[in-house]
C-alpha cells in the first residue's frame, strides 16, 4: 500500500515517523471502531498534531498507544485522528482487501495468526535487525537510565516477537492459579484491560502531564506511584495474571523513581516503560479470543 506523506499539514509527526522508518511490526485490527488497521511501534509523539475526522484512505498516528492506523472503510468513533499521510487512490482497493484479510485473520478467527507488517519509505529496502541480546533485569536496580534501557530492550523483543509469557498464558500456564474456577478467560480479559488502561490512559497522560507548566518532579513521582505501585500494585497483579516479568519490573521502576534529578529524565523513563507496556498489551490483544463475541450481536 503506498501513502503520500502531509509534509506540509503534518510536519512534525511525519519527520518523527520518517525517523523510525523502515520498520517491522505486526497487524491488528480494532474490535470497537470499524474498518481500520493498526501497526504497533516505538514511536512517542507528545508535540503538534494535524486533527481530521476519520475517513477511508486515511493514515494516522495514534499517540498513546503507539500505533500508526489505515483506515479502509466506515469506522464508528467520532474522536479525531492525529493523520500525517494518505493512501493513493490507485491503492484503495488494495487497502481494502488488506484491511479485510487482517480482520479475517485477527477479530474473526478462533485460530491465532500473526500477519507480519512492514512500513518503509519509497525506495529503500533494509530492514533493522530483529536479533537483541538478553538484558539482564538484576543488574539494573537503582539506575534509571539502566531501567530505561531494560524497559526498552524488553519493548523491542516484544515488537519483534510474542513474550514466552505471553504464549504460556494463552497456552492455559497461569503459574498462580490465577482464574476462579479455574475459569482463565477472566484471566486474559484483566490482562488486557489493566495493559490499556496502564499503557495509554495512564503512563502516556503523565508523559504528557510533564509538560504541563510549573510541574515538578516529585508530584510526578508521586502520582506515578499512587496510580501503579500503591495501595494497589499493578506490576505484582499483571504477574499474578500471568505476565509474570513485571513481578521484576515493578521494583526496578520504584528504584529507577529514586534516582530521578530533572522532569526530563522522568519524561524519558515513562517512555519507556509506556512503550513496553504498549507493546505487550498488543501482543495480549493479538491473542485475545473475540471471536467470542459473536454470540452477542447487537440488536
Amino acid at each position: 500500500i503506498r501513502a503520500r506523506l502531509m509534509r506540509e499539514r503534518n510536519p512534525q509527526v511525519v519527520e518523527l515517523v520518517c525517523s523510525h522508518l523502515p520498520l517491522t511490526s505486526f497487524a491488528l485490527h480494532p474490535n470497537v471502531s470499524g474498518a481500520g488497521f493498526l501497526l504497533p511501534t516505538m514511536i512517542t509523539h507528545t508535540g503538534e498534531s494535524y486533527m481530521v475526522d476519520r475517513h477511508p484512505g486515511a493514515v494516522y498516528l495514534y499517540a498513546p498507544g503507539q500505533s500508526i492506523v489505515f483506515t479502509y472503510g466506515d469506522t464508528n468513533e467520532s474522536a479525531p485522528v492525529n493523520k500525517f499521510a494518505e493512501v493513493l487512490e490507485e491503492d484503495m482497493s488494495k487497502l481494502l482487501t488488506i484491511g479485510k484479510l487482517v480482520y479475517d485473520h485477527t477479530l474473526a478467527t478462533v485460530e491465532h495468526k500473526v500477519i507480519g507488517a512492514t512500513a518503509r519509505l519509497d525506495g529503500a529496502h533494509d530492514l533493522p535487525s530483529r536479533e537483541l541480546p538478553p538484558p539482564d533485569a538484576l543488574r539494573v536496580i537503582g539506575r534509571w537510565r539502566k531501567a530505561k534501557a531494560l524497559f526498552l530492550a524488553e519493548a523491542r523483543r516484544a515488537l519483534s516477537g510474542e513474550p514466552d509469557e505471553i504464549s504460556a498464558s494463552f497456552s492455559g500456564v497461569i503459574p498462580s492459579v490465577m482464574g476462579t474456577g479455574g475459569n482463565i478467560l477472566p484471566v486474559w480479559m484483566h490482562q488486557w484491560s489493566y495493559l490499556m488502561t496502564d499503557g495509554p490512559n495512564t503512563l502516556y497522560r503523565f508523559v504528557t502531564d510533564t509538560e504541563i507548566p510549573h510541574m515538578t518532579l516529585p508530584i510526578m513521582v508521586d502520582l506515578s506511584r499512587n496510580h501503579l505501585l500503591r495501595p494497589f500494585n499493578h506490576f505484582d497483579f499483571l504477574g499474578d495474571l500471568g505476565l509474570t516479568k513485571f513481578k521484576t519490573w515493578g521494583p526496578i521502576y520504584s528504584a529507577a523513581l529514586d534516582d530521578l534529578n530533572s522532569l526530563e529524565e522522568f519524561k524519558r523513563l515513562t517512555i519507556a516503560l509506556l512503550t513496553l507496556v504498549n507493546l505487550y498489551h498488543r501482543r495480549v490483544q493479538s491473542r485475545f479470543p473475540f471471536y467470542l463475541g459473536q454470540v452477542f450481536s447487537r440488536g
